[in-house]
């Protein structure tokens, strides 16, 4: 996955920004062939060209965001396990997990409100509906681990959003500047804590053969049980 989220970002910032949506399509198909879930990326062509009346609904997200938290609460992802006949156990909920992506997603709406005018365009506002579009994403399948991947192709596109949007503050003096980027240390901090957390809690999976990592070995179980 880490091959397809390279080849994801280079074709985002490279071609999608600049309007190349043909070329950008099939750096994601050959992104495909190293980790299938990166074809949801083909769903941003269609939302860049609907960003300006996307953007404007904030009743619709509001309401989208609230379906995708009901469905969290009230464990709605089971029905989608049953539905497609997903071969993965639910698993317990993080909930530092969730709260990084709720506070990093209000850090960044408030950075958008006190961007300089006429900065923002609207790959800028593409980049934070994707992350809106991320925490939706992760409230719905926060407990189907595989599933939960898909926030990785909208979370990293953080990485070059929130500094652009620092320089684009205005009216802010230097004291809150430096807050502002003080505190988002303090989140990717947080982040590299909690995964961190997770490598060592997931470090039992793992050995020097590669075949005998966790989800592998269920592979070679279930072919060897269907081929006996």
């Amino acid at each position: 996955q880490g091959i397809a989220l390279s080849i994801f970002i280079y074709a985002f910032y490279k071609y999608l920004k600049n309007g190349k949506n043909k070329k950008y399509i099939i750096s994601i198909i050959f992104a495909a062939l190293f980790h299938k879930s990166i074809l949801i990326t083909l769903i941003i062509v269609l939302i860049n060209r609907k960003i300006e009346f996307l953007f404007q609904k904030t009743k619709l997200n509001i309401f989208f965001l609230f379906i995708a938290i009901a469905i969290f609460l009230f464990k709605g992802e089971r029905l989608f396990v049953t539905l497609f006949n997903i071969g993965y156990k639910t698993q317990e909920v993080n909930i530092l997990a969730i709260l990084l992506r709720v506070i990093i997603l209000m850090f960044i709406i408030y950075l958008y409100i006190n961007s300089e005018e006429n900065s923002v365009g609207n790959f800028e506002k593409l980049q934070i509906y994707l992350i809106y579009i991320g925490l939706v994403i992760y409230f719905i399948f926060c407990r189907i681990n595989i599933m939960s991947r898909l926030i990785e192709y909208f979370s990293i596109i953080e990485v070059i959003l929130i500094p652009n949007l620092l320089s684009y503050l205005k009216g802010i003096n230097l004291s809150k500047r430096i807050i502002c980027v003080a505190f988002y240390i303090v989140i990717c901090s947080s982040i590299y804590i909690k995964d961190t957390k997770s490598f060592l809690e997931q470090g039992s999976y793992f050995s020097k053969n590669i075949l005998d990592y966790k989800y592998i070995s269920h592979w070679l179980t279930s072919s060897s049980s269907k081929s006996s």
